[in-house]
């Protein structure tokens, strides 16, 4: 990978790292000081700035932090940064898991009637 590549791929990564910090309402130094081997904020900055490759072990200590997956961090496959899902995310925290549980029943419940509407509004063009 040449060098303006891995700075853009490490750049995507902090981006990343810090969008869901902030999700997560912590500090910079907060997350450091959540690392079994605390970092400073200066650090932690150097890391979303792209300006200082993060080890795998950090990430992943990171990506458990702050309650996303290893693959988001490194390939942003899931897309956890939607308005609905900031909010969840918060929300999450506050609920117990008969709550959690009666949300995705009714996630999925407008996702099929969602689906069913568009299968409708095929039909009758």
């Amino acid at each position: 990978m040449n060098d303006n590549k891995k700075n853009s791929y490490y750049e995507k990564i902090g981006k990343r790292i810090k969008r869901c910090r902030v999700v997560k309402e912590l500090t910079q130094t907060e997350l450091g000081s959540k690392l079994s081997t605390p970092l400073t904020a200066t650090a932690i900055s150097l890391y979303e700035k792209g300006e200082r490759e993060a080890s795998l072990g950090v990430l992943t200590e990171i990506a458990k932090i702050l309650d996303v997956s290893l693959q988001f961090l490194i390939l942003d496959e899931e897309n956890t940064q939607t308005p609905s899902i900031k909010i969840a995310l918060r929300a999450d925290e506050q609920l117990n898991e008969r709550a959690r549980n009666q949300i995705l029943d009714y996630i999925e419940f407008i996702k099929n009637k969602s689906l069913k509407d568009g299968d409708r509004r095929k039909k009758s063009k």
